[in-house]
């Protein structure tokens, strides 16, 4: 019994101390480790893995890694590993675009023939603003065989051309996929560049994010790097999986818990696009779908997250509290089988035990 909870110990790897320097801070992580250490410590007995952060005005105040990133080499998750982060990606595309709107170089009013002018018919009433909120009617899909289908974006394009809309734009909610791989599209053409070369360049950079990769950098080996397992088996390893166009814009990315709790606080000082852009890009334009955001009320205010999941063993949420300016990250890479999405689960039981230490800890 002894060497197994001593192996579970170090399986749960803390940060909050190393991360926390006020009297303040020390205050709240000491209350958040309190409540949240018991539940990731069952997270791994259940054969769970990944890693958890929460941040408060900006501040990290606590960040955990559980259970292995790479379980053949023991390799142990921590807060700054690299995982896969799913359709979270959909959130850096819709920064992406609201930068060129910024700068001037395109309107989120924009309808698609004036980037694409073979658009058929049916897609010529399309705007920007359409895709990026999930209103525009398009399918989910454009691939056949998968995230990593051979395709480059000349058939990209012509397949998301090809399918018919579900619905006259602006009218109805619909999560595509394709709508996002549009829009990498449209990053590329107007700032004629790639898109990983603009997330670098535009998103990346001012952010301070030094270690986020694509999928398939060969670079992202040298980090530690989660790879994904289902049901206790290896099923892929993100560094090595191909980007291609069948996923390019809707997801693509590797990140870890930090990056993505600096990504969220350069939003919200203005560092990669203004403030007031920001608060923008989380407005519904129907019901719940924002510019990349899912909204909604919860107990603790207005909700502005972003999940994502895979087929290997790999998913994500982020959730920023903006009544309550507190982030919450949370990022996996096992899952028991085909239907398991853990992170659905496990961040609303976080959100919980986070905001009740909070209150404790005033």
């Amino acid at each position: 019994m002894k060497t197994i909870l001593s192996t579970l110990r170090r399986l749960l790897v803390p940060a909050t101390a190393a991360l926390c320097g006020c009297a303040s801070l020390n205050t709240h992580g000491a209350a958040l480790a309190a409540a949240l250490d018991p539940y990731t410590d069952s997270l791994a007995r259940s054969g769970r893995s990944g890693a958890v952060l929460v941040a408060r005005s900006g501040d990290i105040v606590y960040a955990r890694g559980f259970g292995y990133a790479d379980r053949e080499r023991a390799v142990l998750n921590t807060p700054e590993t690299l995982f896969d982060i799913g359709s979270v990606a959909k959130v850096l595309t819709a920064v992406a675009i609201a930068r060129l709107e910024t700068d001037g170089s395109l309107r989120s009013s924009d309808s698609i023939p004036r980037f694409f002018p073979f658009a058929p018919p049916d897609k010529r009433g399309v705007t920007i603003r359409n895709l990026l909120t999930h209103t525009a009617g398009m399918q989910s899909f454009h691939d056949t065989t998968g995230d990593f289908e051979q395709m480059d974006r000349t058939e990209a394009l012509k397949r998301i051309m090809a399918d018919s809309l579900l619905f006259p734009a602006g009218t109805k909610e619909r999560y595509s996929n394709s709508a996002y791989t549009l829009l990498a599209m449209v990053v590329e053409q107007v700032s004629r560049t790639t898109w990983e070369d603009y997330l670098r360049r535009r998103v990346f950079a001012p952010a301070g994010l030094r270690n986020a990769r694509f999928w398939g950098d060969s670079s992202a080996a040298l980090s530690s790097v989660a790879k994904g397992y289902v049901g206790g088996v290896l099923k892929g390893d993100p560094s090595r999986w191909p980007l291609t166009w069948a996923s390019r814009g809707a997801a693509g990315l590797m990140m870890s818990a930090k990056d993505l709790s600096e990504f969220t606080r350069a939003l919200e000082l203005g560092k990669i696009i203004p403030r007031a852009v920001d608060q923008r890009m989380q407005i519904p334009e129907l019901r719940k779908w924002a510019s990349g955001w899912e909204v909604s009320t919860t107990p603790y205010g207005r909700l502005v997250m972003k999940g994502g999941s895979s087929e290997f063993g790999t998913t994500a949420q982020l959730r920023r509290y903006v009544d309550r300016d507190v982030t919450i990250v949370v990022l996996l890479n096992s899952t028991k089988g085909s239907g398991d999405y853990p992170h659905q689960e496990i961040t609303p039981i976080l959100s919980d035990l986070v905001f009740a230490a909070l209150k404790r800890s005033k």
